[in-house]
């Protein structure tokens, strides 16, 4: 790996991450890995020295309480990632560095629900006003930004990427028999999934097709969600809905996108929610497409963004949206409907998991990500 970053070219990009499992986060381990400008990391590594994975000599290690480094006065531009890092310690570094480039990133609750925060709004002007750039993952948070009072000229959408070489690619052959349809869910058990939603569409989709929903997950609704999977196996005399793992440690990640290559199709039934808060790029839709499953999804945030209705998936639509077209509404109901649906047309289905592989791949690849931060580097770093 040092080779790589040894190799690498254009200005010097200081990637500043606070302190968190950071391989983790949306411009995350494969893309930092795909870049072709030369990078640094930024960040107190000291919380998982154990799985940490970056050379010495491309690291400046900051406890983000005391002033910047000064090894950071050779950087041309520094990369905030998400809105805490970026109104946190990314203001402290905007002042230590004037004359210095600066992009920031966003992932949905910091300009959701953290920018909202008393105190906070005018961080986030602040931010606004010094940054070069804004970088969001989709149309939808573009939008919020711009009524948090970003610029409109600063925004730049940039997916986040997924790595297809960690992901097993479905084969038309081992897609189930016409009428039934292994449903999977990878989703962090809290509210705003639709979990409960899902359940519920799975118990009515067994009714009319051999329908069975995985939940691969873990969170805060874990318990009510187990006893709404217990009340709906009971109902069918059998097991329609599994919930994996117990409740003790999150599962890997290998151990998801195993479940993920023997399901059918993936669903994500992602609400909005009264304080605003919408999901806002799935990666495990992202995953899914990427894997050649369809997937069926209420159109919430970036959903759109990820599924090409008819063609890679379906979206369902929520009542109040108005939106024309052929659509399921947003309803257990509806999502029960689209999933017998897919079970019964067993060609369909692989149809567009074949197109929705093609698609994530030319769209989310973490090279082709890791390409438009490249030239958006060498944009700033050149004007």
């Amino acid at each position: 790996m040092a080779h790589d970053l040894e190799a690498r070219k254009g200005p010097l990009v200081g990637q500043v991450y606070s302190p968190f499992l950071w391989r983790h986060w949306a411009t995350g381990w494969y893309t930092l890995r795909a870049l072709s400008t030369r990078t640094i990391v930024v960040t107190d590594r000291r919380q998982y020295e154990d799985e940490w994975p970056w050379p010495a000599e491309f690291l400046v290690e900051w406890d983000f309480k005391s002033t910047p480094p000064s090894a950071l006065a050779d950087v041309d531009l520094f990369h905030l990632h998400n809105g805490w890092t970026a109104t946190g310690c990314g203001l402290e570094v905007i002042e230590a560095f004037p004359d210095k480039r600066f992009v920031s990133s966003f992932i949905g609750t910091d300009a959701n629900k953290h920018a909202r925060l008393e105190g906070n709004g005018e961080k986030y002007r602040r931010l606004f006003d010094a940054i070069d750039a804004a970088v969001v993952p989709c149309e939808f948070l573009a939008n919020r930004l711009v009524d948090l009072g970003c610029e409109e000229n600063k925004i730049r959408v940039i997916p986040w990427g997924v790595e297809p070489s960690i992901l097993s690619r479905k084969d038309p052959a081992d897609f189930s028999a016409a009428g039934t349809l292994k449903v999977c869910m990878l989703p962090r058990m809290i509210e705003l999934k639709g979990i409960d939603v899902a359940i519920e569409a799975a118990g009515l989709a067994a009714e009319e097709a051999d329908v069975t929903l995985d939940v691969v997950g873990d969170g805060p609704e874990r318990e009510r969600l187990v006893d709404l999977a217990d009340s709906t196996n009971a109902r069918h005399s059998r097991e329609v809905v599994r919930i994996h793992g117990d409740g003790k440690a999150m599962l890997a990640h290998s151990y998801a996108m195993e479940v993920l290559s023997d399901a059918d199709c993936l669903v994500n039934c992602s609400r909005r929610m009264p304080d605003g808060a919408e999901e806002t790029l799935s990666i495990a839709m992202i995953e899914a497409q990427m894997a050649g499953l369809p997937v069926v999804a209420f159109w919430c945030g970036g959903a759109a963004d990820i599924v090409e209705h008819e063609e890679t998936g379906w979206l369902a639509t929520f009542r109040d949206d108005g939106r024309d077209g052929d659509y399921e509404e947003a309803t257990p109901e509806g999502l029960a409907v689209a999933l017998v649906r897919l079970a019964v047309d067993r060609d369909k289905r692989v149809q567009m998991g074949t197109a929705a592989a093609r698609r994530a791949r030319r769209l989310f690849s973490t090279g082709v990500v890791a390409a438009a931060f490249d030239s958006l580097y060498g944009q700033l770093a050149g004007s």
